[in-house]
């Protein structure tokens, strides 16, 4: 009885970074055969007959190491048998996804904003002038596909040939997750990363996620006056952030922080979003959503008077058990 022709309907996955290790190929279709041979770029490849719809073969790092494709055939022997169909498989650019505010990879939460750095991410230098974002800005697009297989685009600030910042798509399920960034040139990059329910991250003034924080002081005076100061400022001399000193020292003051972060906004109560200044816990008056800033998320802290003194301190944020990067404060 001859072997059947093989026909191939499927490969997972059908992409991956360049550079990627070793993996195991699985190759769906129709009509294999015990004895049928997986060819990449019509080299055999070590092949596992699985079922007459289904065979595994042993791609080597090798065969990952140049951005571009590959094609994928399987090979049935004789009496009958013969080559099937060829599937594309993508050897996508690597990108590196991390947080806008702490610079963390890794993981990231739903509406978050992040950074993705690459080469070939954009043809141009485009910047969102539109509120919503667009999720489709100089030709480029990204999406996301989550745990549960579902894809979703995200909308974009930002692009240009080495750099995209854009937000986590609201609904994203927490789980192992892919993220695709197809450029105006076809060209695609794509990397794993985890989605978790929150992410918290700070901004610093440097945008480096070190150093002093991103925000300022609100002080309400006794009257119900309200003055807003910075915690920091540029200073041109030396190029660089520079912390403006807190004065607590007036007793009939209140003095709030609001620090500007991102991944926080989901938490699962406001007793879970601890904030840690100078080694003092301090309750969060608010933690989520900063009105008008898509993705920018705010803490409102009351200060304590005991801080007065203490200098240069850190400040820590821990939501749901998860800890961010680490700012300054300065205090008089």
């Amino acid at each position: 009885v001859p072997n059947p022709h093989p026909v191939i309907a499927g490969l997972a996955p059908s992409i991956l970074p360049a550079g990627s290790a070793a993996f195991t190929l699985v190759v769906n279709g129709t009509g294999f055969v015990n004895g049928a041979v997986v060819r990449w770029n019509g080299a055999d490849r070590q092949t596992n007959y699985v079922s007459a719809t289904s065979l595994t073969a042993q791609i080597a790092a090798s065969d990952l190491a140049v951005p571009g494709t590959a094609t994928v055939a399987v090979f049935n022997p004789e009496p009958g048998g013969g080559t099937s169909n060829q599937i594309t498989f993508i050897i996508a650019n690597p990108v590196t996804n991390v947080s806008a505010a702490s610079f963390a990879g890794g993981m990231f939460a739903p509406e978050s904003i992040v950074a993705a750095f690459g080469n070939r991410l954009a043809t141009g230098v485009e910047v969102a002038q539109t509120t919503p974002l667009p999720t489709n800005l100089g030709g480029t697009s990204l999406t996301i596909r989550d745990s549960f297989g579902a894809e979703r685009l995200s909308p974009i600030f930002f692009v240009s040939p080495t750099q995209i910042n854009y937000l986590i798509p609201a609904g994203a399920a927490p789980g192992d997750a892919i993220v695709t960034v197809t450029s105006g040139d076809g060209s695609i990059s794509i990397e794993k990363m985890l989605i978790s329910t929150v992410a918290p991250a700070l901004f610093s003034a440097d945008a480096s996620g070190q150093g002093v924080a991103t925000g300022s002081i609100l002080r309400v005076k006794q009257d119900g006056t309200q003055i807003f100061e910075p915690v920091a400022v540029f200073d041109p001399s030396i190029q660089k952030f520079v912390p403006v000193p807190v004065d607590l020292s007036n007793q009939s003051d209140r003095i709030f922080l609001i620090l500007y972060g991102s991944g926080i906004r989901h938490r699962s109560s406001l007793s879970s979003v601890v904030v840690t200044i100078g080694g003092l816990d301090m309750p969060a008056l608010y933690a989520g959503p900063t009105p008008g800033f898509e993705g920018l998320d705010q803490l409102n802290i009351e200060l304590m008077q005991t801080l007065i003194g203490r200098g240069e301190i850190e400040v820590m944020l821990t939501v749901d058990g998860i800890t961010a990067n680490k700012v300054k404060l300065t205090v008089k």
